[in-house]
């Protein structure tokens, strides 16, 4: 009976769950900021990341997807990556000055575009986005108005010609805005 027990522990201590298959790497946040037409997106990962599955290689701009939704678009973007590190930097530059409505969306371009010192790949659905953190808008009227909107005192705004409030349109601005 004391040999039979010690066989049933010996095969129980073998599970496959011993050696789970090692985690991909995950985006985990996505920091932006700048003003006008130029931002810095910060991409941080959970763990170290590389270009290639053998630790070696810096992300470059084909490992991402960037997108700018809501406003202006992107006119260039370029990466800065350093081999084992755990974030990225992706200079934005827009194709106009920023309205402060855009979400910038960052995503690798593959499942084989990003990997983790395992040489787990990063999985193509992964993404993060942020709001544009504009401090200056530029505010230009196309012959609608401003629109019911408020100005708020940690932005400066300015003025791209005439810039009209509509009947029916309400402008609020914040006591110390410029």
């Amino acid at each position: 009976a004391a040999i039979a027990a010690f066989i049933l522990v010996g095969f129980n201590a073998c599970k496959s769950d011993d050696n789970p298959t090692p985690a991909a790497p995950t985006m985990t946040g996505l920091n932006v900021s700048g003003d006008l037409k130029d931002y810095v997106a910060s991409v941080s990962f959970s763990e170290a990341v590389y270009a290639a599955a053998d630790k070696t290689g810096n992300l470059v701009k084909t490992s991402f997807d960037v997108e700018v939704n809501g406003g202006s678009s992107i006119l260039d973007y370029s990466v800065i990556h350093t081999s084992g590190e755990t974030s990225a930097k992706i200079n934005i530059t827009l194709s106009e000055n920023s309205t402060g409505a855009e979400v910038v969306v960052v995503k690798p371009t593959s499942a084989t575009s990003i990997y983790n010192a395992t040489g787990q790949a990063m999985e193509a659905n992964q993404s993060q986005e942020s709001s544009l953190t504009a401090k200056t808008v530029v505010v230009k009227d196309s012959g609608e108005g401003t629109g019911t909107t408020t100005w708020t005192a940690d932005h400066v705004y300015i003025l791209d010609g005439l810039v009209f409030v509509n009947e029916a349109q309400t402008l609020t601005i914040e006591a110390g805005t410029v």
